[in-house]
């Protein structure tokens, strides 16, 4: 409930843009960059198109703990999980294809891609300084237990459910 007020009173003090709702996800991070809005709540996914864009003026920072000095706590995954059903007829192919993914030259692709590996890449590290925020900020989580599940990995409609109030809210038209 705290955690809605606040957004509800962001949105009513013009701390996010007029017409939030009518923006596609997928512009959110365009007009961050063109230097729309002080802040952009989003994932690790946009932070190679971000780097490209914006090179070091752009940063990275996990939501702010409840309380002051406390760890940091988000929502975020390793990716989905991966299985092979019974009647495949490829089961080797897939679970090549698993392993590869798990695997050291992996993690370092998607270090060298501008995303954030679930194991320690053996040999790359991080360019520039939005990727280093982004890889600290990841071990701090790991460090602290501080990872969530995504709030749609609840229910296969959540997102559905979830999604429609939260624009309620946003647009002031339902309280918190």
């Amino acid at each position: 409930m705290q955690a809605a007020q606040k957004l509800a009173d962001w949105a009513k003090a013009g701390y996010l843009t007029e017409d939030a709702n009518a923006i596609k996800w997928d512009d959110t991070p365009i007009n961050f960059a063109k230097g729309e809005g002080v802040f952009m709540v989003g994932g690790t996914w946009w932070a190679a198109q971000l780097r490209d864009e914006m090179g070091d003026r752009v940063g990275f920072m996990t939501p702010p703990p409840a309380q002051a000095g406390g760890p940091p706590v988000t929502m975020g995954g390793e990716s989905i999980p991966f299985s092979i059903t019974s009647k495949s007829r490829n089961a080797d192919v897939a679970a090549a294809y698993i392993n590869f993914l798990t695997s050291p030259e992996a993690m370092d692709v998607s270090v060298e891609t501008g995303n954030l590996p679930v194991l320690d890449p053996p040999s790359k590290q991080p360019q520039g300084t939005l990727m280093q925020e982004i890889f600290q900020a990841w071990k701090r989580l790991s460090e602290t237990d501080g990872i969530t599940p995504y709030l749609d990995y609840a229910t296969p409609t959540l997102a559905d459910a979830y999604g429609g109030p939260l624009q309620e809210l946003v647009a002031g038209r339902t309280g918190a």
